[in-house]
């Protein structure tokens, strides 16, 4: 028996309820254990316990008994297996970007009304609606994309961002920026006036020019930041449902039709927990695969040199 995993016992229950809210319960269980791994447990310890545990529930659901004496290589090979099938689903969430251009776009709203925020229109009568000398906030607004969609590198980004908002700034779009960072709009105002005639700035006009700058950052590093979350977790929500499909389809593969019948819906269950468990264990499952073969390894060289 491998050390420290054993299979989890549950209790049994009547044969109509076994029919039908076990594939339910399998899943809801894997599900569950997804959730708690990433919040109280190691994964390194916790996934194949969720593994074991599952593979225990569906054999004493088709009433077989489960042979406890599970190699290590195996267990390693479905670790690895089912990690595999989580890369997979990233690779093809990948190849679908060019057909699907909305995935590259992912978070980006949040920092496009951020940086229009910092480069509104000139107001005034006889004003032209951008700067002169400056390129205007649709031409701002499509760097910002581009560089979003191509995955530039994120402190990159905002060093462009900073810069087109700064070049963007002018006497006509000073008052409305000043009011977006809460900075003194008639002191700001004179910044953008001596800036484009080139005059020096006094003392109190660069401290305030230097809180502008500040403050620029800091909005821009909230944008990027909460973005980038927010395109890594849609993703890997994509990813893991390709996972479940790309399981169903492994499963249909291999069972055929039958796979829908009431007597497979246990087969059924575990490729949908399969599915699940795939885009989490993908980062790791080379990690825990090395880690299940060291610690077997080492308490075989304990046991060999402690006899009982």
């Amino acid at each position: 028996m491998m050390y420290g995993l054993k299979p989890v016992p549950f209790r049994q229950k009547p044969a109509l309820f076994k029919l039908k809210s076990a594939p339910f319960k399998l899943c809801g269980y894997g599900l569950v254990s997804v959730l708690v791994s990433g919040c109280w447990f190691s994964p390194k310890i916790f996934f194949p316990r969720v593994f074991l545990a599952c593979i225990s529930f569906v054999e004493q659901e088709r009433g077989t008994t489960m042979n406890v004496q599970i190699s290590t290589l195996e267990l390693s090979q479905v670790i690895t297996a089912v990690g595999g099938l989580g890369t997979a689903a990233f690779g093809l969430l990948e190849a679908l970007k060019p057909f699907f251009s909305s995935i590259n776009r992912m978070g980006l709203d949040h920092i496009s009304d951020t940086i229009a925020t910092l480069t509104p229109t000139q107001n005034g009568e006889g004003v032209p609606r951008d700067p002169l000398n400056a390129p205007p906030q649709r031409s701002i607004l499509a760097t910002i994309e581009a560089n979003w969609v191509n995955g530039v590198d994120l402190t990159a980004q905002k060093a462009v961002a900073k810069a087109l908002i700064k070049l963007h700034l002018s006497p006509g779009t000073a008052e409305a920026v000043a009011k977006n960072v809460n900075i003194d709009p008639v002191v700001l105002n004179a910044v953008a006036a001596k800036t484009l005639a080139g005059l020096p700035l006094a003392q109190p006009e660069s401290d305030v020019f230097s809180r502008f700058d500040l403050m620029i950052t800091s909005m821009l590093d909230e944008a990027y930041q909460y973005s980038d979350q927010v395109y890594r977790n849609r993703t890997r929500t994509l990813a893991a449902f390709l996972a479940v499909v790309l399981a169903l389809c492994g499963a249909i593969g291999l069972e055929g039709r039958i796979l829908f019948q009431p007597g497979h819906l246990h087969d059924l269950a575990l490729a949908l927990l399969v599915g699940i468990l795939a885009t989490p264990l993908a980062p790791i499952a080379k990690d825990i695969s090395t880690a299940l073969t060291t610690a077997v390894n080492t308490m075989q060289v304990v046991k060999r040199v402690i006899p009982r």
